[in-house]
């Protein structure tokens, strides 16, 4: 159905929720309730190191701090050296889980996007083929096959997968935050204020390219399809006429922009990742720097910045994978819009067609003695003219009729309608 003006801001969000049954909301629901657990896990890593790092820097601490002091003895320690050792395993352990579970939520994710595509291409070939006759005159059926096997992998692979990455990572980014706003609020914020100012600004400067250069490589696609089909499909003219060269230069000049266009769309989601990097890292030297010269013990300080280093080796990853999610997002906005019509509006919404593999079958036309015509009327649904107009027609079995007459007279039309292909506006047909 179309979506309605005070919905237009999210509309994408409305079209995907059509485009999914109860049960894979379920499913994408669960691959984010365990893309949660992933994000504690590696928040809990991340908080460890800090303790960790303190008590290996100044053992004294172990018994300064309540919590550190509670543990020792109620793990009946002895020997701090044997604490130290036991508080390495934990954090080590608190790792290999957390990598664990996002390997468990990987998994989950790819899965879940490639079950996606296996059932969107299943449904979207099914409701193509019990389309009827006349909606195939109007449409190409190259531009069908590649949204069956292409549009749709744009769709999960450069739609749903992103949308999935970027509610991951920013789960893991706020908790990773909220944890070193609370190791030190100020030198947080001014890093998280720079840092999204940068990503804002690219991803503001490229938006409106990227919609449009996205909405460019779905037609170039379309085109290349097109060129494809017909020049294979149609080999016997195309030998014929000795036009390979144009066929091959027409494919060329699509291709060449299809091609293109992709290179730049994979380029500019990674081409943030570098300067970010110098950024970050470049920042924590500087932190360094400012600390050593405001004349901080570097026993304090080594514990702090190893915190910061770790923490922006997660983080960082979490951000370019957010920017590169959102320009996908954008990139493949076409294919979303171009399979939510043809899955959920217009003719293919009628078709309420429950996935089975059994075909369904057509009750054959009677033909023991003759086939009738009577006042047959066509005219096609693109079009007001009528193509057949009070047309009476007798055929007998095993008799040979020849049909003559002008190009574009309704000789193609006429045994369409006899063949059942195609289904007359007035009149009737019968076998007997």
């Amino acid at each position: 159905m179309p979506i309605p003006k005070n919905r237009k801001s999210f509309e994408f969000i409305f079209k995907l929720n059509d485009l999914f049954s109860r049960r894979e909301k379920i499913q994408f629901l669960t691959v984010v309730a365990v893309s949660l657990l992933m994000a504690f896990f590696q928040a809990m890593g991340v908080a460890s190191i800090l303790p960790f790092i303190n008590i290996v820097m100044d053992p004294d601490t172990i018994t300064q701090n309540h919590w550190l002091n509670y543990f020792f003895g109620v793990l009946g320690f002895e020997k701090i050296d044997s604490f130290i050792i036991f508080s390495g395993f934990i954090v080590l352990s608190l790792l290999v889980i957390g990598n664990t579970v996002s390997a468990l939520a990987t998994w989950m994710k790819i899965n879940f996007v490639w079950q996606k595509n296996h059932k969107l291409a299943c449904v979207l070939l099914k409701k193509y083929l019990f389309m009827p006759y006349d909606y195939f005159l109007s449409h190409n059926t190259a531009d069908l096959g590649k949204n069956v096997l292409m549009e749709v992998n744009h769709l999960t692979g450069g739609y749903i997968n992103p949308l999935i990455n970027i509610i991951n990572n920013s789960v893991t980014i706020v908790v990773i935050f909220s944890l070193l706003i609370y190791v030190n609020p100020a030198m947080t914020l001014f890093a998280a204020a720079i840092l999204a100012l940068l990503y804002f600004i690219i991803y503001y400067y490229l938006s409106d390219k990227l919609k449009n250069e996205g909405e460019r490589r779905l037609e170039k696609n379309k085109k290349r399809f097109e060129t494809a089909s017909e020049a294979l499909g149609g080999i016997k003219d195309v030998k014929v006429r000795r036009v390979e060269g144009f066929f091959l230069d027409r494919f060329f000049q699509h291709s060449e922009i299809y091609s293109g266009v992709q290179a730049w769309n994979q380029t500019v989601g990674q081409i943030p990742r570098y300067l970010m990097e110098v950024v970050a890292f470049g920042g924590i030297v500087g932190i360094l720097i400012f600390l050593i010269y405001s004349g901080i013990p570097t026993q304090k300080i080594i514990p702090i910045i190893s915190f910061f280093a770790f923490a922006g080796y997660r983080l960082m990853p979490a951000l370019q994978e957010i920017f590169n999610s959102l320009t996908t997002l954008k990139f493949n906005r076409a294919s979303l819009d171009r399979i939510y019509e043809d899955m959920a509006m217009g003719k293919l919404a009628e078709q309420k067609i429950k996935f089975s593999r059994k075909r369904k079958e057509v009750e054959p036309l009677a033909f023991e003695h003759e086939i009738t015509l009577e006042n047959i009327g066509f005219f096609y649904s693109n079009s007001n003219r009528k193509i057949l107009d009070n047309v009476n027609l007798k055929i007998k079995k095993n008799a040979f009729v020849a049909l003559i007459g002008t190009t574009g007279s309704g000789k193609t039309t006429l045994v369409d309608l006899i063949l059942g292909l195609l289904h007359p506006r007035s009149g009737q047909r019968r076998g007997t």
